[in-house]
């Protein structure tokens, strides 16, 4: 699988974890390896369904459709781009109001929580999430001996849940 172990490159003295170099440019893809390496064989009959705002979405497509899953994302309609991208991976998309952005997906997405047809994954509250970055802690330890400041987005918090 072409995600983790991303190079380090400098820039202005800086150096920088290159993680456009994942399978679809994104930190995401650790995420969503992460979650769906958690899934059982009786899980794999069912839709996996997601909130997003686009870039978890991109990843779970791309890794669904090479590991020939069912996935449903849902998402606010600003997303154009991101929206082509995900169903050309073959996942059906639920849009939501774009005015109410991620938090009119995530309430969308609580009403799946219970339905037994769906693998619920809440980006915001799955340990799956921050588990799929505990490698790329790993990978910054073992190229920096030294190292005196972290900078890193924070998104849904799985980065920074593992540091």
């Amino acid at each position: 699988m072409l995600i983790g172990k991303t190079k380090v490159i400098e820039y202005l003295g800086v150096y920088i974890k290159y993680e456009i170099d994942n399978l679809t440019g994104s930190i995401k893809d650790r995420a969503a390896v992460s979650f769906l390496n958690s899934l059982t064989d009786d899980d794999k009959n069912k839709t996996i369904i997601c909130a997003t705002s686009g870039n978890l979405g991109i990843s779970l497509a791309k890794l669904c459709k090479m590991k020939n899953l069912k996935l449903t994302i849902i998402m606010a309609k600003t997303n154009d781009g991101k929206k082509r991208i995900i169903e050309n991976e073959g996942a059906n998309i639920i849009e939501t109001n774009e005015i109410d952005g991620m938090k009119g997906a995530l309430k969308e997405l609580n009403k799946y929580r219970l339905n037994q047809n769906y693998i619920y994954f809440n980006q915001f509250n799955n340990l799956y999430n921050p588990l799929g970055y505990f490698d790329l802690c790993r990978e910054i330890v073992r190229e920096f001996k030294d190292l005196d400041y972290v900078i890193l987005g924070i998104g849904s918090g799985g980065t920074f849940l593992t540091l």
